[in-house]
């Protein structure tokens, strides 16, 4: 079974660098844009939806490596919900499991990579976004600024 899995792995085009970049090219010639789903192929929760469409040039469930980092173990990745790679601003929306202490603890080992990275992390609420979203917006917004004003800085 290994040995079948192994030939079709290494008969897989798309493993050829040139073939994904003639797939890529023709995907963006097309103006293709895949449905915006959230993890595991589900739709994106409806806080997260909302944030998408108030900030539509913002990148959907970002992942940010964090290979080569040394201390304790990590995954290969995070995912942010939202990000500004340019910017290095995730915004991470916490649903209710977000408040057991083992999440809770889960998150700021997240958040403490992703700074020693040189990221700023906003966390937010369903609940903050469900009931005050342009609150919400504005604290982003509010941030985008700070960070490029301090990327422009000489």
């Amino acid at each position: 079974m290994a040995e079948s899995k192994k030939f079709l792995s290494e008969r897989n085009p798309m493993l050829d660098v040139q073939v994904r970049m003639k797939v890529s090219a023709s995907l963006k010639r097309i103006k293709h844009k895949p449905k915006v789903q959230g993890g595991n192929g589900r739709d994106l929760p409806i806080p997260h939806a909302m944030l998408v469409r108030r900030f539509p040039t913002a990148a959907v469930e970002y992942a940010v490596k964090t290979t080569g980092m040394t201390g304790e173990r990590l995954p290969t990745c995070y995912k942010l919900d939202l990000a500004w790679p340019s910017l290095k601003l995730g915004v991470e929306v916490d649903g209710n499991s977000h408040s057991t202490l083992k999440r809770k603890a889960q998150d700021q080992k997240k958040d403490k990579a992703l700074r020693s990275l040189g990221w700023t992390v906003l966390r937010l609420s369903n609940q903050e976004v469900m009931e005050h979203l342009e609150a919400c917006a504005q604290t982003v917004m509010c941030t985008i600024s700070k960070l490029k004003s301090i990327t422009l800085t000489p």
